[in-house]
This record gives C-alpha cells, structure tokens and sequence, in this order.
C-alpha cells in the first residue's frame, strides 16, 4: 500500500512542478508597519496549512532548495501581501502579489490560507518557477507534507 502511494505521488508531480522543490517557509512575515508585525505573523501560518493540504514538500532537515517568504505592506489604506520565492542561495526567483482593499489581516490560519491561495497558485504556475523546480533534483518524498520549523 505505501509503495502505491508512493508511486501515485510521484507520478503525480511532473518535471517543473513546484510541489516537488524543498522548500522552506522563512520564519517572519515582514512587514512595512511594525505595528502589525505580531498580526501578520498568521499569515505564515496560513502558508504552511496551504502549502500542506496542496501537497508541497516543506522542509524540515535544512536541506531545502528554495525558500518562501511573505512581507505586507498597508500603506494608502489597502493591504499588499508579496509572496516571493527564492533559491536556497538566496538568488530571486520571483516574485507575486496581491492587492485587497482593506488594511485587515487575516485572524486564523484558515483565513490566511484562503488570502494566499490565489498568489501561491500564481507563483508555483509562473514560468520562472517552473525552470527552476526542473532544474532541482526534488523531494524526498519522506519530507513530503512535513511541517517546517
């Protein structure tokens, strides 16, 4: 049976396929207001659950190959979240965002992962990310889901 799913999964994930990169959450939201940064600090939470129910390999050896992060920005009354992903070098891969019209955070982790649903679908079908994930070598499906730290 684990072999099964094992094979299902893989087979599953195609060459260029983000969900197949080790990737790494960093550890903080940035943010542009200090005043926010313990509320923001959701959204990473929010990340991690939809990363997770999408299937994404989080890393939790510190052997990741690209990292995540968020920063807000509330600037002019409307609320700006930036998903970028870079290489484990440090190197830009690219960068999304997304405008709301409010200068609300998301309260729970639930909400969180419905805010960044769209902007993590957006980076993980950008081209620029697709050359990247099938330039790596992948993930080791025992990291598969794991929860980052």
């Amino acid at each position: 049976m684990k072999r099964a799913l094992a094979a299902l999964f893989l087979a599953g994930c195609a060459h260029g396929d983000l969900r197949q990169v080790s990737l790494l959450v960093s550890p903080d939201v940035m943010t542009d207001d200090l005043a926010h940064f313990a509320d923001a600090q959701v959204l990473r939470s929010g990340l991690v659950l939809e990363l997770h129910r999408g299937g994404y390999c989080l890393d939790r050896a510190g052997d990741f190959e690209a990292m995540l992060q968020l920063r807000t920005e509330t600037a002019g009354g409307d609320l700006r979240v930036f998903l970028t992903l870079d290489t484990a070098r440090g190197a830009r891969v690219d960068e999304v965002e997304h405008t709301w019209r409010t200068t609300r955070l998301p309260s729970t982790p639930a909400q969180a992962a419905g805010l960044l649903r769209p902007l993590l679908r957006e980076l993980a079908q950008s081209q620029a990310a697709r050359d990247m994930a099938s330039d790596l070598a992948g993930c080791d499906t025992r990291m598969a889901g794991a929860e980052t730290r």
